[in-house]
Parts: C-alpha cells; structure tokens; sequence
C-alpha cells in the first residue's frame, strides 16, 4: 500500500507504530464513517513530519542514504 500511495501522489502513513489508533478508527467506522478517514489523515501528518526531518541523498541506483 506504501507504493500505491507514492504512485497515486498520496501521503503514506504508518500504522506499525500506532495501531492501537488505527484499530480504534476500524472499530469506530460504523458508528462514525469519517472516524476512520481522520485516523488515516492523522498518520499521513505524522509521516510527513518525520519526512520533513530526513533528506534523502542518492539515487535509487546507489540505494538510499538517509541523514537527519
């Protein structure tokens, strides 16, 4: 799902590191059908503040480097 988000131009989010957030937006999707939507929304911002924090140097040739 990260490369489709990145091919379709959409901010990936992680789940890994809050999935008790992310069960919480599946389990409130019944009762509030844009719970869910805002879960997504919220991990895409916490992604993009740790995207804005990492400069990627290289080309996928060389492979990636990160620095903070």
């Amino acid at each position: 799902m990260f490369q489709q988000c990145l091919g379709n131009g959409i901010m990936p989010f992680n789940v890994l590191d809050s999935k008790a957030f992310y069960y919480r937006g599946l389990s409130e999707h019944e009762q509030e059908t844009g719970f869910l939507r805002e879960t997504f929304r919220s991990l895409q911002d916490d992604y993009d503040r740790f995207a804005r924090l990492v400069e990627v140097v290289g080309t996928r040739s060389e492979g990636l480097l990160l620095r903070e």
